[in-house]
């Protein structure tokens, strides 16, 4: 993921974690928004360096399964949904603790 990358600057970069929930019974309707919470974790004690998410892509990813007498194949569709470039949200604040949870704003 980060190839090019010194490992000394890997130590030291903050890093965070997405977790998207859907509701139970969640319910895609066209033209609605997808109601979907976004709650980020940063994994390292931030300290004196602020996360920010920069970037936002959401993929939905459709599989179908196809059967005809003793034959079954399965295909595979993926769509993007949605792609936000030049984000610079702030997550969590200064000094907050390993795995605090922020809840990204519901307009994204």
């Amino acid at each position: 993921m980060f190839k090019n990358v010194p490992a000394q600057m890997l130590d030291t970069m903050p890093r965070g974690e997405v977790d998207a929930r859907l509701p139970s019974q969640a319910i895609s309707t066209c033209n609605k928004p997808i109601p979907l919470r976004l709650i980020m974790r940063n994994l390292k004690p931030l300290g004196k360096q602020q996360l920010y998410l920069m970037f936002l892509q959401m993929n939905l990813i459709g599989s179908t399964e196809v059967r005809a007498l003793d034959v079954k194949r399965v295909e595979t569709s993926s769509w993007v949904i949605m792609r936000v470039n030049g984000l610079a949200v702030p997550i969590g604040t200064l000094g907050d603790d390993m795995r605090t949870e922020t809840v990204v704003d519901k307009r994204l």
